[in-house]
């Protein structure tokens, strides 16, 4: 069960893809300041709050509380790096998608997914070695 537990973190790299492709097209005046907020939280501030939130959840000292709390650890750092991404990619494309009619999901799914297999196979390899190397909330939450 424990060596899964790296392959089950990668469930939500479809929606750090999509967040991280939103969050490039959003027009907000703070949100580079809430995107480096979770980047910055170090792990032990985590722990009181994630253990009351498992403990309220019942999935306190078991596999799937283990899981969760590294899927939601992880998702800010898997969208950054699907972010910082994006904004490589020239805009002509998107800009050439509009003008054939295709909206935000079919720029998303046709464009912006099929050439981001490097940085998903990136991020897919980042929480794996992150998860394997952590020692901190596995002994605090399983």
């Amino acid at each position: 069960m424990l060596p899964a537990l790296p392959l089950a973190d990668n469930m939500l790299l479809p929606q750090s893809c999509d967040i991280g492709h939103q969050s490039l097209r959003a027009r907000l005046k703070t949100k580079r300041a809430a995107m480096l907020f979770g980047y910055f939280i170090p792990f032990q501030v985590v722990l009181l709050p994630m253990a009351r939130v498992l403990g309220i959840m019942g999935t306190a000292g078991t596999i799937p509380g283990l899981i969760f709390v590294h899927v939601i650890y992880g998702l800010g750092f898997k969208t950054l790096f699907y972010r910082n991404f994006c904004v490589s990619v020239p805009s002509e494309l998107t800009k050439a998608a509009k003008v054939d009619g295709a909206g935000f999901f079919r720029i998303f799914w046709s464009i912006f997914l099929p050439i981001s297999l490097p940085i998903i196979v990136v991020s897919m390899i980042w929480q794996f070695t992150k998860i394997w190397n952590d020692f901190l909330f596995g002994v605090s939450f399983s």
